[in-house]
C-alpha cells in the first residue's frame, strides 16, 4: 500500500464512535498500568545541562496583533533569552500541583491526559549566551542538555534538502514518543503525538512573531538522517517537525564543522516500552528516504489558497493582553 492508503487504514482502525471503541492491537496490553507508566520527562543523566534565563516577562505585544499577522519580523539576531521564551511558552512547565503520590507538572501547551509525547531538540549556531551545539530541552530543569558540541546547521540543511537554506541561528526539532501517549490511548496514541505537536507549534510561532523573529516550519526531511543526528531510532521516537528561527547572515555551508563527542544515553522511559505495530507502520509509511524524495514531495505539495489577514472584531481588538498572557491564561489558574 502507498502511504496515503496506510494512513487511511490506520484512521479507520483507530476511529471511535458511541458504538465502537477500538481495541488495542497488542495482545495483553493493559492501558494505564501504573507499574509501567512512562516518565513524563526524557532526560540524559550524563549530559551537561545549561540553565536558561528564568526571568521572561511579556514583551507587551498584544495577542490580537500577533494572531492577526500585524507584527512584521525585524530580521534580528537571537539571544539566550529569546530561546528561553520560545521553549518556555511552547514546552515549558508553567505550574506544578500535588498529585497522588507525586507532583504533577503542567506545561504551556495542553496535552490529552497530560502525557506530553513531544520532545524538543535544538541546534544552536550563532546565539549570544549559548555555545554552538546540539541540545535536548529538559522542561523539568528548564535547561538545555548538551548532546554534541559544534554547529550542525549544514547537516540539517542537507536533511531538509535545502542546501541554500539561510543559516538560521536556531533550529528546533520536534520528535514524538508514541509510547508515552499510547500507554493510555493504545493504537490511537499516534494521533495524539501530532495533535500535541500542533498545539506546541501554535504557541511557538505566536511567541516568535511577537518577538519579531522569522520562523518557518518544515515537515519534509530525510527521516533516517534526522534520526541519526538526534540519536533516536525512528520507532520508539521519531521526528515530527523542524522549525528554523531567526534570519541568517551567511549560508549554511559556512558552518563551523562536524559535531564533537559521543551522544549520551537517555534514561529508560519505563520498565517495558510497548511498541504498537499499527503506529510503527503508519509512521514509517510517511518517511522520506532521500533528499530527492524530499524535493519531489515538496514540489507535489498542494499550495493552499492565499488569505488576507483575518478581520478582528472591535471587542477583540480592544484587548491589549500580551500573547504570553493569553497562552498561560488557560494553563495557570
Amino acid at each position: 500500500m502507498v502511504a496515503g492508503e496506510v494512513a487511511a487504514l490506520y484512521h479507520r482502525e483507530t476511529s471511535q464512535s458511541p458504538r465502537r471503541w477500538p481495541q488495542p492491537s497488542v495482545a495483553g496490553f493493559v492501558p494505564m498500568d501504573p507499574r509501567n507508566r512512562p516518565r513524563p520527562f526524557k532526560r540524559y543523566p550524563q549530559a551537561r545541562i545549561r540553565s536558561l534565563p528564568a526571568e521572561l516577562p511579556p514583551r507587551g505585544v498584544a495577542a490580537v496583533d500577533v494572531l492577526s499577522g500585524r507584527v512584521p519580523p525585524d530580521g534580528g539576531t537571537v539571544d539566550a533569552e529569546q530561546v528561553a521564551r520560545l521553549l518556555f511558552y511552547s514546552a515549558g512547565v508553567v505550574r506544578v500541583a500535588a498529585g497522588v503520590g507525586e507532583e504533577v507538572a503542567f506545561r504551556a501547551a495542553a496535552s490529552a491526559g497530560n502525557l506530553h509525547p513531544v520532545e524538543v531538540y535544538i541546534a544552536v549556531g550563532k546565539v549570544a549566551g549559548i555555545p554552538a551545539g546540539l541540545y535536548h530541552f529538559a522542561p523539568d530543569a528548564f535547561g538545555l542538555e548538551e548532546l554534541r558540541a559544534g554547529d550542525c546547521r549544514e547537516a540539517i540543511a542537507q536533511i531538509l534538502a535545502e542546501p541554500d537554506l539561510p543559516a538560521s541561528p536556531v533550529v528546533l526539532m520536534l520528535t514524538g514518543i508514541p509510547w508515552r501517549t499510547a500507554w493510555k490511548y493504545a493504537d490511537r496514541g499516534w494521533r495524539h503525538v501530532y495533535w500535541d505537536a500542533g498545539t506546541m507549534l501554535a504557541n511557538l510561532l505566536a511567541v516568535a512573531e511577537g518577538d519579531q523573529l522569522p520562523a518557518r516550519v518544515w515537515l519534509g526531511f530525510v527521516d533516517s538522517a534526522l534520526c541519526r543526528l538526534l540519536g533516536i531510532d525512528g520507532r520508539a521516537e521519531f521526528p515530527v517537525a523542524v522549525i528554523t528561527v531567526g534570519a541568517g547572515e551567511v549560508a549554511a555551508s559556512t558552518s563551523s564543522g562536524p559535531l564533537a563527542g559521543a551522544m549520551p544515553e537517555p534514561a529508560p522511559l519505563s520498565r517495558r516500552q510497548v511498541e504498537f505495530p499499527s503506529i510503527t507502520r503508519v509512521q514509517e509509511a510517511g518517511n522520506l528516504p532521500s533528499a530527492d524524495r524530499v524535493k519531489a514531495w515538496r514540489t507535489a505539495a498542494v499550495t493552499g489558497p492565499s488569505h488576507a489577514s483575518p478581520t478582528v472584531g472591535a471587542a477583540a481588538a480592544s484587548s491589549a493582553d500580551p500573547i504570553e498572557t493569553v497562552i498561560l491564561r488557560d494553563r495557570v489558574p
